[in-house]
């Protein structure tokens, strides 16, 4: 490998307008333990590879190629794809270790070591264009991203696309959500399908999760999604082949252009997670990493916590109530209850102002029925703070202004939903949006929006989203049920925090749900819903239910206690859409949970991740008749120490939460 000093890369690269530079050999990039390898090479392929001199990677785990000889490029709208005949001139190598605090997540402190490539290339012909390829390898995974430099003629770049496909070795099982266009929230139920059986046409979100078949897993993303559009990918299967085509959001009003920036530009990273145990993903802090540090100076401002949720119930405080829009009476009772419960937070949802899906609404002027200034008041008296829902397209023309008196009521954060696109346009409008928040120190929690890609960590207001289909549409289809719950932390939460909006304390059997119950109830039992608090990440974790529910059931003292960001997660056991058993930390205190689909299990732990001494152990598990009555929770405590061993029993959509206390810190 060659290595060039940074201080000579710009004239290196005029150089190379006018001298010819003999191509270095490939090279390949190990992560830090040895296990993944990812070989950047330069080759010619038949059918139905690209022809010509094509830029390849490759990458295997444990020493089996889990991604085949893959083509990078990229496309333009106006001139030829940079893809063949290219040469590589130039790689630096580079080893580092990135580490930093993170108050909003699954681990606190985080330490990403990774081994790095960079990639300059050149067009062996006329007008030789160039473009460099990053690549980044850790333990976790490998991620790379285009950067096109600043050159001659050549300072705009309208994207097309990318020229990236992934041939995979062998017809891969795909977990995936197929979207039906561009314009999607991504609240989608993920499918199980071979990479054969998958339309070409068809438009899968990230991020998704592949089983090779050879005790290995991939999860594809992205990272650092800033002023582009969002990826998709597309499979195929042609001679033979499996691969993933890359696809892009296209640009409003531009048709044939995905992204336009001046130049130099880099893309976002493509993300490749890759493990042998799929619930390592929901450990990963790797697309976090590959993000910008915090743009935030001072963060105290950020308080993650719970949050009530009247809208789901459709703003009933009881189950006798009829239901409607939001009453200054159903806000005040919430708010009281989340005051006694210590609950941190009142959502006043969709509603809160007259016609709240149109574009030229007034989102500062609450519904006749809403005494908006007497909520605030009472709020600010009883230490609860007020979250408002605003729709993206009323907020955009009056960023500025609405944010400004929402931080003079004393707002703690906005909803901001309605965007339901990634494309350029939409991203941009959404770094904006984080960015004005900021500077009137509102949190922020997006909803009908794309996928998480780190972005968190340049914006820590970003406080959580959804992209995911969560317990609202139980209002709506029988999709949301513990088949699809156990896939979540597999895939979704692979890319960061989820607002799935759990605490439904009305739980019931396949058997007995109907989408259209009013209220609206939850498939499995209580106990699984506890459990959503442990096992899904969300620093603002919304309690679905009414009050009344709350007050007459066992769980609410748990909910209202447990932590809703982390010192330390790991995944003990689990498998994509069957069941998972999940070790958090906060401090001193450990959480330990575990949910299941619609098979009854029992797990068998010692608890060996214990520190020393003795720990009371506070546990909610499935009652014996969850079956037949799956709100039953049955409550225990004893003293445990790590020479112990428990059973956690799980009926159908069952569940389990439990707190662990070191006696010498209560």
């Amino acid at each position: 490998m060659t290595h060039a000093p940074a201080a000579r890369h710009f004239s290196i690269l005029l150089l190379l307008f006018f001298t010819a530079v003999t191509p270095l050999p490939a090279d390949t990039i190990f992560s830090p333990d040895g296990r993944i390898a990812v070989n950047c090479d330069l080759a010619i392929h038949p059918a139905p590879y690209p022809h010509g001199s094509c830029l390849y990677l490759n990458v295997q785990f444990n020493g089996i190629t889990v991604i085949d000889d893959s083509p990078l490029g990229v496309a333009f709208f106006d001139k030829k794809s940079i893809l063949s005949d290219l040469r590589i001139y130039s790689v630096l190598e580079d080893r580092h270790t990135e580490a930093f605090t993170d108050r909003f997540g699954r681990n606190s402190r985080i330490s990403c070591t990774w081994n790095e490539a960079l990639f300059f290339l050149q067009e062996r012909n006329p007008p030789f264009r160039l473009l460099n390829l990053r690549i980044r390898v850790s333990n976790d995974g490998c991620a790379f991203r285009y950067e096109i430099p600043a050159q001659p003629e050549f300072d705009i770049a309208e994207i097309r696309s990318e020229e990236t496909t992934f041939f995979l070795p062998a017809d891969y099982l795909v977990y995936a959500q197929q979207a039906p266009d561009y314009h999607s929230g991504y609240e989608l139920p993920y499918t199980r399908s071979l990479v054969s059986d998958i339309s070409p046409d068809t438009l899968l979100t990230l991020p998704l999760l592949v089983n090779t078949g050879l005790d290995t897993w991939i999860a594809f993303s992205e990272a650092a999604l800033n002023d582009y559009a969002g990826m998709y990918l597309k499979a195929d299967f042609q001679m033979g082949h499996a691969m993933f085509n890359t696809d892009f959001s296209p640009l409003p009003g531009r048709e044939g252009v995905s992204a336009i920036r001046n130049l130099p530009a880099a893309t976002p990273w493509r993300v490749l997670l890759i493990s042998g145990n799929p619930g390592r993903f929901a450990e990963s802090d790797f697309i976090l990493s590959l993000n910008e540090p915090s743009k935030i100076a001072e963060t105290d401002w950020i308080r993650p916590g719970k949050c009530m949720w009247p809208w789901w119930t459709d703003n009933r405080t009881a189950e006798s109530d009829p239901g409607g829009e939001i009453t200054t009476a159903a806000a005040l009772s919430c708010l009281r209850f989340a005051a006694e419960e210590e609950i941190e937070y009142l959502l006043l949802d969709r509603g809160w102002y007259r016609d709240p899906l149109s574009p030229e609404a007034d989102i500062t002027t609450a519904v006749p029925g809403l005494d908006l200034e007497a909520v605030r008041a009472e709020a600010a008296e009883r230490q609860v703070g007020i979250f408002l829902w605003v729709h993206w397209a009323a907020l955009a023309p009056r960023m500025e202004a609405v944010f400004s008196l929402f931080e003079s009521w004393g707002i703690a954060g906005v909803k901001i939903d309605g965007m339901n696109r990634d494309d350029q346009e939409m991203v941009r409008f959404c770094r904006q949006a984080l960015a004005a928040a900021a500077d009137h120190h509102l949190m922020v929690d997006f909803h009908g929006m794309y996928k998480p890609t780190g972005i968190r960590r340049t914006w820590p207001n970003l406080i959580t989203r959804d992209a995911v289909l969560g317990l609202e549409w139980c209002k709506r289809t029988d999709q949301c049920n513990p088949d699809h719950e156990l896939l979540l932390p597999f895939i979704r939460m692979a890319a960061g925090p989820l607002d799935f909006g759990p605490g439904c304390f009305r739980t019931v059997m396949q058997d007995q749900f109907r989408p259209d119950m009013q209220p609206p109830v939850a498939m499995g039992t209580r106990a699984h819903q506890l459990a959503m608090y442990v096992i899904f990440d969300s620093p603002l974790q919304m309690l679905a239910d009414y009050p009344a529910a709350y007050r007459t059931g066992k769980g609410i003292a748990f909910i209202a206690s447990v932590p809703t960001v982390w010192d330390e997660t790991r995944v003990l056991q689990g498998v994509p859409g069957e069941y998972i058993l999940m070790l958090r930390r906060s401090g001193e205190q450990l959480y330990l949970a575990a949910m299941t689909d619609w098979t009854q299990r029992g797990v068998r732990l010692p608890l060996t991740f214990l520190g020393e001494g003795s720990y009371r152990a506070e546990m909610f598990s499935d009652g014996p008749n969850t079956m037949l009555n799956p709100v039953d929770v049955q409550y225990r405590t004893m003293t445990v120490d790590a020479t112990a061993t428990i059973t956690i029993p799980m009926g159908p959509g069952g569940g389990y939460a439990a707190c662990f206390t070191p006696l010498n810190k209560q």
